[in-house]
């Protein structure tokens, strides 16, 4: 079994590297801000939507809407640049969109290095592709091995999915919706309340 990491487009990479070299100006502090712009792996986010998990297509009406780039090295991450490629109304040209911390991107680099130490110890035979899943009105990030069996690491996740995992690093689609439906209909009542 092997994974498959997505590589996102030169003019997305274009993107990020022109409006972080912007930031070293205005952010000095930065430990990347005197050395060359070291931008690691990047990562295809597909987002996912309360209405899709309600109507029971959580997984397969998620779409790819950003490319998250690795600032530093795996090893140490300086933060993570995000860089949109979809709109409401489809695919649209890149624009960076954020700078995430490197909390945030180390918290995701630990979930990527948790599936891919899993994969020795498995016993498939085909190919994974390795995505970010977000969820934001589900409270949701997570690295999404997306095969013929796929498999959700919780990154940054609601109380209930939390407990849904309990010592184990991952859940399959039925789990993580069931999971996330209770946080879902809660949200929904909620915003129809006005």
């Amino acid at each position: 079994m092997a994974i498959y990491v997505s590589k996102a487009p030169l003019a997305v990479e274009d993107v990020v590297r022109h409006h972080l070299a912007a930031r070293r100006q205005i952010l000095p502090q930065l430990p990347w801000a005197d050395g060359p712009l070291p931008l690691g792996q990047s990562h295809y986010i597909y987002t996912g939507t309360r209405e899709d998990l309600l109507n029971g297509r959580f997984l397969e009406n998620a779409r790819p809407t950003a490319w998250l780039y690795v600032i530093g090295s795996t090893r140490d991450p300086h933060g993570l640049a995000e860089v949109s490629c979809a709109d409401r109304n489809g695919p649209a040209p890149p624009q960076y969109t954020s700078l995430h911390s490197a909390g945030v991107a180390k918290q995701l680099l630990y979930a990527v290095g948790a599936a891919e130490a899993m994969f020795p110890q498995m016993e498939y035979e085909e190919w994974y592709e390795m995505r970010i899943l977000r969820a934001p009105s589900l409270s949701l990030l997570a690295v999404w091995l997306h095969g013929d069996e796929d498999l959700i690491f919780p990154v940054r996740s609601s109380y209930e999915v939390k407990s849904s995992l309990g010592r184990r690093r991952y859940l399959g689609p039925k789990e993580i919706e069931e999971a996330l439906l209770p946080l879902a209909n809660q949200r929904m009542h909620t915003s129809d309340r006005g």
